[in-house]
Parts: structure tokens; C-alpha cells; sequence
């Protein structure tokens, strides 16, 4: 009986510091940020979206975010529709980490800058954000 209350009692020891230190019971964070720009060669405005996180976006293992293409095409649908702009090249830049993309946006700012002919038009969150895309490897849907 002495026996069992030990090993009782070092099990659920062993139970509980492991739960605490082993990488598969913390839950991974799921939060990606992006913005897109847009640029033509026949305009000389730049449109940068603001920095939103993008819902139920996945980023794989390879560091690459699921369904870019299908964010690209948003930003350029919105482009086309709404800002009257239908020859846009739209790009958009992710990253997990909100100060990184804070960052990489600076940069690309900068570089256009430079061009004095070129202007910086910035799009705000309520006119554009990205949505949840249809991947193919799961059931999600597109919603607004």
C-alpha cells in the first residue's frame, strides 16, 4: 500500500511538470500579418494596404503562407473594382511576427520614396482587408 501511494503520487508529478515543458501540449500561435502593395507601370501611385492580421491564414512548414495567390488576387479584384486601377501588379507581404512586417514595410517604403515621381497612396483597413481564402488541404470557406 506504502508502494502504490508512491507511485501514485510520482506519476502525477511526472504528469503535471510534463505538461508544462513538453512543445506538444503548448498551443502553437496561429496569428499572420500581412499587407499587400500595388503598383503599375503605366501609373506612378504605389498603394500600400495597412498591416492586418490575415484570419485562418496557414503558413506551412517551409515558412511559405497558403493561398498567396488568392490573397494577391483579392487585393487586385479590390484594385480593379474599387480604385478603377486594372493594370496592377498586387503583392502581398506576410510574416508571424507584427514588428518584422512592421519593418519590411518600412523598407519597401523607403525604396519608393526615393523615386521622386512615384507617390504612396495608403489604402485604410475599412476600405480593404484580406479574407479567409478556400484551401485545398482543408474545408475552410470564403467568407466577408
Amino acid at each position: 500500500m506504502k508502494y502504490c501511494k508512491v507511485i501514485t503520487m510520482a506519476a502525477l508529478l511526472f504528469m503535471i511538470c510534463s505538461a508544462f515543458s513538453f512543445p506538444f501540449f503548448k498551443t502553437p500561435s496561429h496569428k499572420v500579418f500581412g499587407f499587400g502593395v500595388a503598383a503599375s507601370f503605366k501609373d506612378t501611385v504605389v498603394y500600400f494596404t495597412e498591416i492586418q492580421e490575415i484570419d485562418s491564414a496557414i503558413v506551412d512548414s517551409k515558412g511559405f503562407l497558403k493561398s498567396r495567390p488568392a490573397y494577391s488576387e483579392q487585393l487586385k479584384t479590390f484594385m480593379n473594382e474599387n480604385m478603377k486601377q486594372e493594370h496592377t501588379t498586387c503583392m502581398i507581404y506576410f510574416a508571424k511576427d507584427k514588428e518584422k512586417l512592421q519593418k519590411t514595410e518600412a523598407k519597401l517604403r523607403k525604396i519608393y520614396k526615393k523615386d521622386k515621381s512615384v507617390s504612396i497612396q495608403s489604402i485604410a483597413l475599412s476600405q480593404f482587408h484580406f479574407i479567409k481564402t478556400a484551401n485545398t488541404s482543408d474545408e475552410s470557406v470564403t467568407v466577408e
